[in-house]
């Protein structure tokens, strides 16, 4: 994807939501990301977005949050930020795949930053849902706009993950049914199949949320010893006691 394509599909998202009927969804995963982010601890929580919006770590039990994207915050591409290797301990990434150059090397950022054990909470466009089904093309609903990137499903997500030694924890689907500006009736039956369909994790929803943590191999590394150890002797069983008493064999 080039930088013109980029912008746009940012702007795409950003208009998407700050729209009133996209408010459930976005309210839908604010309150998985507090139950989720109640569980993480740490020095540092990055949130990687390309479009302006409210933030979504303000549940983090973390003191410094801060923004890196191409708008607001330290401004920054997402396939090159400007941080050390292992020093964010939670990262947040607002569809930073769906906006980046380079997925793969978003993503292999993504993990060089983050601390062993940290977390990762990624947000992504589910080529998948019901909505792009019904459309036939991955696009935003309400806006029209092209997601070069929506083809990152979250199973093919996974695996990219796995090699570089991410394991998924979790994985939500949010935004099954869309809202309408006409029916009233029909939004309320909309929101109660929605809360249904994401309480069974039914793999539908417009937006996904991957929830992983960066798995570290333990490596024992060979080192010198100081000391020689001590041979331990292995104790043998007292052999039984021999009868001195001489027997004497019947003469004939």
């Amino acid at each position: 994807m080039d930088q013109a394509t980029s912008r746009t599909q940012a702007s795409a998202l950003q208009h998407l939501y700050q729209s009133d009927l996209f408010s459930s969804v976005v309210n839908a995963i604010r309150d998985e990301l507090e139950k989720r982010l109640q569980t993480c601890f740490g020095y540092h929580l990055c949130e990687l977005s390309d479009f302006e919006g409210e933030g979504l770590s303000a549940a983090s039990h973390i003191n410094h949050r801060f923004k890196v994207g191409r708008i607001g915050g330290v401004l920054a591409h997402s396939h090159e930020l400007p941080l050390e290797t292992e020093s964010v301990d939670v990262v947040i990434a607002v569809h930073s795949l769906d906006t980046a150059t380079d997925p793969h090397a978003t993503l292999r950022e993504i993990q060089r930053i983050l601390t062993p054990q940290g977390h990762l909470f990624l947000l992504g466009l589910n080529p998948m849902s019901l909505v792009s089904v019904k459309s036939g093309l991955a696009r935003l609903p309400w806006t029209g706009a092209y997601a070069p990137n929506a083809q990152l499903s979250a199973h093919r997500l996974e695996d990219w993950m796995r090699l570089l030694g991410m394991e998924r924890s979790e994985l939500r689907q949010f935004g099954h049914l869309p809202l309408t500006n006409r029916f009233n009736r029909f939004n309320q039956t909309a929101l109660k199949i929605n809360g249904w369909l994401e309480e069974h994790r039914m793999p539908w929803g417009q937006i996904y949320m991957m929830h992983a943590v960066k798995q570290v191999s333990a490596l024992v590394k060979p080192t010198r010893l100081r000391i020689r150890p001590k041979l331990r002797a292995i104790g043998l069983r007292a052999p039984a006691a021999t009868s001195k008493t001489r027997v004497e064999l019947p003469q004939e």
